[in-house]
């Protein structure tokens, strides 16, 4: 049902030119009064069926944009029963297809709009539904939102829905322009707000992130998800206690938010609390927040706090589960190296490389169990591959220290005098 409210705090004709068909046409004013409009121009005396089409097909998308949609496929079903085939209304109808999962049904649609007529509207349906069901097509889904765009280069969607699918690739510098565009149009974009902060956060710029949010905090005070991305920000300032403040906020505003669980107990984490890390993490175990990333912080959280048995038997149960990634078998390879299970260590080592050669830590682990099997100059040439790939603070000391365990005292020394006299060379 539309709310009384806006619509009734003044009369919807104001002036002696208008009538309540020109003012739902117009589509320019509050959408509870526009589609309050639309409703009372059905009802004039000697309304033409072409005008009946243009008015049914505009509540249609009043409803659509808020949120009212069985009441809009009503509105769109009457109007397409005055005129079945036509460019809007294949264009609305693929809308909320997209809205209502069909997501086949949605490309389906917005394909009859375009044979009718180029729309930009219709472009970014396309090529969301086309993105959505398959990034494997993300090239094709840019294409359709360039056509969007040079149809309207003003249109916001098109360029938040560019952002979105360039940052859903990687493509972090281009998902920026995108968003500074969109900005630059609006620059209360609350939807661009958002997800630019999110890119800035994969860009490692908390700083720069947490400006965004607090500006679409503005907007949308009780947003769970903003309080939570807040968090993370904070977090990797290492201000832990107030990244725990927004990411308790995120909580109370949607416990069943997994991530700001999550980023809660990573800020107890960086406090040292990890007892605490642990039972904020626990109370997850068994239910429906129980998933793959928070299986795995729980598990890091118990091995952070020593509690390597445990933290064994989370992990397994991550990495038997069809979903394991890479850094899934590198905590595993970490905990039984703490438990003396080399064997076992090896293994999860070689499992986690096999899925992404670039994990730094696993490649490290690598090289301490090649010293440990006595294969000296593969741990010396694992070491150094796991420092390009990521200059780790404390392995180091703690390799160096391997190598004098295992009797090689030499190579301890040539490490150390090597790196010191590299060090020197850049100072020079």
């Amino acid at each position: 049902m539309l709310s009384a409210g806006p619509a009734a705090a003044t009369p919807l004709i104001t002036g002696s030119e208008e009538n309540h068909a020109r003012l739902c046409l117009d589509y320019n004013d509050t959408l509870e009064r526009i589609a309050a409009n639309c409703q009372a121009a059905l009802d004039m005396p000697g309304i033409s069926e072409a005008t009946q089409f243009d008015v049914l097909l505009t509540l249609a998308w009043a409803q659509y944009e808020m949120d009212e949609m069985s009441a809009a496929r009503d509105a769109l079903e009457l109007a397409r029963s005055i005129r079945p085939e036509t460019a809007g209304g294949y264009n609305l109808d693929g809308w909320l297809r997209e809205a209502e999962g069909d997501l086949a049904g949605a490309e389906d649609s917005f394909r009859k709009a375009l044979a009718l007529s180029p729309d930009e509207e219709a472009y970014a349906g396309l090529a969301t539904v086309i993105f959505t069901q398959d990034m494997g097509r993300a090239e094709d889904a840019m294409r359709y939102l360039d056509l969007a765009l040079l149809l309207a280069p003003d249109y916001g969607y098109a360029l938040r829905e560019k952002g979105w699918q360039l940052f859903q690739t990687d493509d972090y510098e281009g998902a920026l322009l995108a968003y500074d565009r969109a900005l630059g149009l609006d620059p209360d974009d609350l939807n661009a707000l958002y997800v630019k902060a999110r890119v800035l956060l994969s860009l490692n710029q908390p700083f720069e992130a947490i400006q965004l949010i607090s500006r679409a905090l503005e907007q949308a005070p009780e947003s769970a998800f903003l309080y939570m991305y807040r968090a993370m920000a904070f977090r990797m300032q290492d201000f832990n206690m107030v990244a725990l403040a927004s990411a308790e906020k995120a909580i109370s505003l949607n416990p069943e938010l997994t991530d700001a669980h999550v980023e809660k107990a990573r800020a107890l984490m960086g406090l040292y609390r990890y007892g605490d890390a642990v039972a904020a993490l626990q109370a997850l175990m068994g239910t429906e927040m129980d998933n793959g990333y928070s299986r795995y912080w729980y598990a890091l959280a118990l091995a952070d706090d020593e509690q390597y048995e445990a933290a064994r038997e989370a992990i397994e149960v991550l990495t038997a589960s069809e979903g394991a990634v890479g850094a899934d078998f590198e905590l595993k390879a970490f905990v039984a190296m703490a438990l003396d299970r080399d064997d076992v260590a090896q293994e999860a080592v070689e499992r986690a490389l096999s899925l992404n050669p670039e994990l730094s830590h696993a490649t490290y682990y690598k090289a301490v169990l090649a010293v440990r099997a006595h294969e000296v100059q593969a741990g010396m040439a694992a070491y150094r591959a796991a420092m390009e790939l990521e200059q780790i603070g404390w392995a180091k000391k703690d390799f160096i220290r391997e190598l004098i365990a295992a009797g090689y005292e030499a190579e301890a020394l040539a490490l150390g005098q090597g790196e010191s006299a590299a060090r020197e060379d850049a100072a020079q």
